[in-house]
């Protein structure tokens, strides 16, 4: 029963971790174990020989330490073979012969699989880009994700552009905080370095080639909701887009020179999500100070979508209200006039925190593919209009309202 009142009515985390392997007169192993959050659920103790079991035995729940049999084993572990859901295995295993006794190795892998609980998996797998600038790119991923969820996950995809000659590619690494009592935490960071443009002066026989970097800090709160059957889902994320690119330029009379630029982009972004069945839902806030002009000036906008259910589950209308406000005073430079707001979405030209993969990048009133793309956010219309922004007024608010 305590199986039952500890675990299924709790939104809980379960987390063994093996304290210690203690070598005893008779041969026979001590284990001492850790269960950080549900001391009423078992669990099982297996042994292993060069990487296979040798033995397994289930453990009565409540038992922080227990006698495994003298064998011809070199590693012990905890629930190794997946039939715990434990939140870390890579703190449930330990070697008991050789120098180093440690826990978990290292092991490479190619494209993804399904995690033994025995090594810290890492995956390659060879990835392909393109974009006008970089051309095509060929590079390798690596990556950790596979069949469990982890504390640390990330993926890094070094890409090498054959038209630039150039270094390119982007990577992501996330830090899970769980927790029983509080609410869950993610610090993550997102980095990309690509190609955006290629500037000619025909006067002085010059032609530059631009490209940026970003990186993106954040961190998200995820409130739990005390029923842990509820639909609903409210997370505040604290992030910032910070740019960094060479596309500006000092012309003189006589001669041009590429400078290089850093822009900033804190948020403060709420999101509300309920996820019923019936009619679903959801809003977002944000609250953005835009570093431009000399200057900082802030950019709230909000977004509501509801999803309206209509001739039981197969017919539905979607509706959109987007709001936003801000005072920018940006009609005198690029950066300023594409961070205004606007009844179409974001396209290539627009995209000022390099947010988005495009194809291309200030292809703007090009007749090419790559000017055609665009993000379905802001007023969201899928037709481009240059009349209906913001970029060239102050303190202006803007309210769009769409269906499908």
């Amino acid at each position: 029963m305590l199986f039952f009142d500890s675990y299924i009515p709790q939104d809980v985390n379960i987390d063994f971790k093996l304290k210690k392997v203690k070598l005893n007169p008779d041969q026979t192993y001590t284990v001492y174990v850790d269960n950080k959050n549900l001391p009423g659920y078992p669990y099982n103790i297996i042994t292993y020989k060069k990487g296979k079991q040798v033995s397994n035995k289930w453990i009565w729940p409540g038992k922080s330490e227990t006698i495994v049999e003298a064998g011809d084993y070199d590693r012990i572990g905890i629930g190794t073979d997946e039939a715990i859901p434990d939140i870390n295995m890579y703190n449930n295993a330990k070697s008991i012969k050789g120098i180093f006794k440690r826990g978990i190795k290292s092991k490479l892998r190619f494209l993804t699989g399904l995690d033994d609980g025995l090594s810290k998996q890492v995956y390659w797998n060879p990835v392909a880009g393109y974009n006008l600038w970089d051309g095509t790119m060929l590079g390798a991923s690596l990556h950790n994700f596979d069949s469990r969820p982890k504390k640390f996950n990330f993926h890094i995809s070094p890409m090498y552009g054959f038209n630039s000659g150039s270094l390119a590619g982007f990577g992501f690494g996330s830090m899970n905080i769980y927790s029983n009592k509080t609410d869950d935490i993610i610090i993550d960071l997102a980095a990309r370095h690509f190609g955006e443009d290629e500037v000619k002066f025909i006067k002085f026989d010059k032609t530059f080639a631009s490209r940026y970097t970003s990186l993106v800090p954040g961190v998200h709160f995820i409130f739990k909701p005390k029923n842990i059957k509820s639909v609903n889902r409210h997370v505040l994320t604290l992030q910032s887009f910070m740019v960094w690119s060479n596309n500006n330029f000092v012309v003189s009379n006589d001669n041009v020179a590429q400078k290089s630029t850093n822009e900033i982009y804190p948020q403060i972004k709420y999101n509300y999500d309920n996820k019923r069945t019936l009619d679903p839902y959801d809003f977002e806030a944000c609250l953005e100070m835009v570093n431009g002009d000399f200057t900082w000036r802030p950019k709230l906008t909000a977004a509501f979508q509801y999803h309206l259910s209509y001739g039981g589950m197969r017919k539905a209308f979607t509706a959109r209200v987007f709001a936003g406000i801000t005072s920018n005073g940006t009609k005198y430079s690029q950066q300023g006039y594409a961070s205004g707001l606007y009844m179409t979405g974001t396209n290539t030209y627009l995209d000022y925190r390099r947010e988005y993969f495009f194809l291309g990048r200030n292809e703007y009133g090009s007749s090419n593919i790559a000017s055609h793309q665009m993000v379905a956010n802001e007023g969201g219309f899928k037709m481009y209009t240059a009349t209906a922004n913001s970029g060239e007024m102050d303190n202006i608010a803007q309210f769009i309202c769409s269906h499908s």
